[in-house]
């Protein structure tokens, strides 16, 4: 058993010294995004937004980035930071919202 033990602790220590441990997953961000009907809690990713005009009240504790266009393509209409609210330019072509 003793030599069983050494063997396991000797490929840790390789696995560990040669950079093979796996990185944890990102998390998502905590607290919710939301809209006039629509909210997304703890997001991640790209949240495709069924209103329009969109408006996002961030609630979160990230960065949102709100897109042109559907799936967080085109450009960034705007960024709105944690505890703000998107303005009206960002509301009248604002289509999806990212949020890491």
């Amino acid at each position: 058993m003793g030599a069983r033990l050494t063997a396991v602790a000797g490929l840790v220590a390789i696995a560990v010294g040669s950079g093979m441990v796996l990185a944890a997953p990102a998390s998502a961000a905590h607290g919710e995004l939301r809209g006039k009907n629509w909210y997304a809690t703890n997001p991640s990713g790209c949240v495709n937004v069924p209103e329009l005009p969109l408006k996002v009240y961030n609630f979160t504790n990230e960065y949102a980035l709100v897109y042109q266009h559907r799936d967080c393509t085109g450009a960034i209409a705007e960024v709105v930071p944690p505890g703000g609210t998107s303005g009206d330019f960002s509301a009248s072509i604002g289509r999806s919202v990212w949020v890491d």
